[in-house]
């Protein structure tokens, strides 16, 4: 999902018990991440917290066991009661703020303390006796690394953007398919951080990143699609959404499409046909 940048804040309870939501994009209008704004949103893998927001309030991302990485900008002040709590799945955090944000009592409850917390390398100390960052036990100040990215399976397409940076710079990786496949997401060890082709994040140290693509090609239904009851390969799709075929897919005699929109043109269809 990405929200437009007409949005000031995440309302209160707006995508709570979307268990399906994986990746959001938040636009760098928003300031304020309200109270269960993504509560129990067990699919989400990633969030990237624009440097607009200064207050992430109670409950935002509790129950949020699959997200595993979370960077919280400098322009964060605030984090509220239980706004991460039961992020189980958290195996590392970023702050970038230099001045330890403000933390309500069970900010983090029930996330593991001994995971490591990359902060600027002058405030480990501030961090380290700083009232519930203290609780954690592996506080480490931000260093240089090298971010070594490929591509998988190679021939699927190009990455750049990797090389040696100096701790808290941000890098940015660029993955772009070639003819015939489509990008998927950058994993790290085999978990996903971004379902986006292109990735920003600041260096804490070396990292090995891997852009996923896969054999097929993108096309957008147009707006007076009828879906077809023997679609096959993908969920049925319907009108204005992006599709990813990934072999041959068949329309029935009731599928009603004049054409379908696809990366480099229009592809013209009958009532019955295969792609």
């Amino acid at each position: 999902i990405e929200i437009p940048n007409s949005v000031t804040s995440i309302g209160m309870s707006a995508f709570s018990g979307c268990t399906g939501l994986t990746t959001i994009e938040i636009p760098n209008s928003v300031t304020r991440i309200v109270a269960d704004a993504f509560h129990g949103c067990t699919g989400l893998t990633t969030i990237e917290i624009p440097n607009s927001v200064t207050s992430i309030d109670y409950n935002a991302f509790e129950y949020c066991t699959g997200l595993t990485t979370i960077e919280i900008p400098n322009s964060v002040t605030t984090i509220r009661s239980s706004a991460f709590r039961d992020c189980t799945g958290l195996t590392s955090m970023t702050v970038l703020a230099d001045n330890p944000p403000t933390l309500d009592n069970n900010a983090f409850y029930n996330v593991n303390m001994g995971i490591p917390v990359y902060v600027p390398s002058g405030s480990v100390a501030a961090y380290q006796n700083a009232s519930g960052w203290s609780d954690f036990s592996n506080i480490i100040a931000i260093g240089p690394g090298t971010i070594t990215v490929t591509a998988s399976p190679a021939e699927g397409g190009t990455v750049t953007g990797g090389g040696y940076f100096e701790g808290g710079a941000t890098c940015t990786l660029t993955a772009m398919a070639n003819e015939g496949y489509s990008f998927i997401n950058w994993t790290e060890d085999g978990n996903q951080v971004s379902s986006n082709a292109n990735y920003s994040f600041t260096v804490t140290g070396a990292r090995t990143l891997v852009a996923n693509f896969q054999i097929g090609f993108h096309f957008t239904t147009p707006g007076n699609w009828t879906t077809a009851t023997n679609w096959v390969g993908n969920t049925l799709p319907s009108s204005n959404d992006d599709v990813i075929i990934h072999a041959a897919c068949t329309l029935d005699q009731n599928a009603t499409v004049s054409s379908l929109t696809v990366e480099n043109g229009n592809v013209p269809l009958c009532n019955q046909a295969k792609r």
